[in-house]
């Protein structure tokens, strides 16, 4: 389960997201927000940015202490993707593979 607990995140005077208490059970769900939101993860470790204040939960525990065991069960679609049309498609998935975090079996 994703529980939102009272998540406020703001940016100066801006209040982008104002008391969110919200919780997700098993399911496959997107948040969306307005274009460039997705500017607002971190793309090197796939988390969210910390909230000024609440808590977002997995399974009862912190989302930012779990570190990569958390971003493991995490998909990630920007609005705009990029597209390479240099890389194979065995490039493309070694690379998707990298984010995940899933190691290469190489062959013998």
């Amino acid at each position: 389960e994703l529980q939102f607990k009272n998540v406020t995140k703001d940016y100066g005077n801006v209040h982008a997201v104002e008391h969110v208490t919200h919780s997700m059970g098993k399911g496959v769900y997107g948040l969306l927000g307005v274009n460039g939101a997705e500017n607002h993860f971190n793309a090197d470790d796939m988390t969210a940015i910390n909230p000024t204040s609440g808590e977002i939960l997995w399974n009862g525990k912190d989302i930012f202490s779990q570190g990569a065991s958390y971003r493991e069960i995490l998909g990630y679609l920007p609005q705009s993707y990029g597209f390479y049309p240099d890389l194979s498609v065995y490039d493309y998935m070694l690379y998707i593979a990298s984010i995940k975090g899933i190691r290469p079996i190489m062959a013998k």
